[in-house]
């Protein structure tokens, strides 16, 4: 294989990951595409989740977890985003569902919005959340294996 084609084939390998994805997101719609996502997988819609931060001077460190009442160095998730919204550690599991969709967040390089004080632990009707979801791009990502 050539050197141009295996530049194509590895751009179109990009191109296809990060086609979804936005340039920009706010915590709260993540945290709704995460709970939208955690009653896809319990098959029913979530009641509530946990959702931590600590706010630092450089840098924010956000835990959440599809259980609620999880303390935060325990939620299976965790983002360290730092003053200009890059996430710059990211704690997951393997790489499908939503994990993916977190990797591809940073691996693009999407800008985070730090809306603290918009993000709500409590979940709505499943129908609701899929409403303040920005786009479906999101939804097809995390079903996407």
């Amino acid at each position: 294989m050539s050197s141009t084609a295996e530049s194509n084939s590895v751009q179109n390998f990009f191109d296809t990951l990060f086609k979804d994805i936005p340039r920009e997101l706010t915590l709260s719609e993540l945290i709704n595409t995460f709970k939208l996502y955690a009653g896809i997988v319990r098959g029913k819609p979530v009641s509530q989740i946990s959702f931590h931060t600590t706010q630092l001077k450089l840098v924010s460190i956000i835990y959440f977890d599809s259980q609620p009442d999880i303390q935060d160095y325990h939620c299976k998730y965790a983002l360290v985003v730092d003053s200009s919204g890059k996430a710059i550690s990211l704690q997951t599991g393997k790489l499908v569902g939503f994990e993916r969709y977190l990797f591809q967040l940073q691996a693009a390089c999407t800008k985070l919005i730090l809306d603290f004080d918009v993000v709500n632990p409590y979940c709505s009707a499943h129908e609701e959340l899929q409403q303040t979801l920005s786009t479906g791009s999101a939804f097809t990502t995390l079903t996407q294996e």
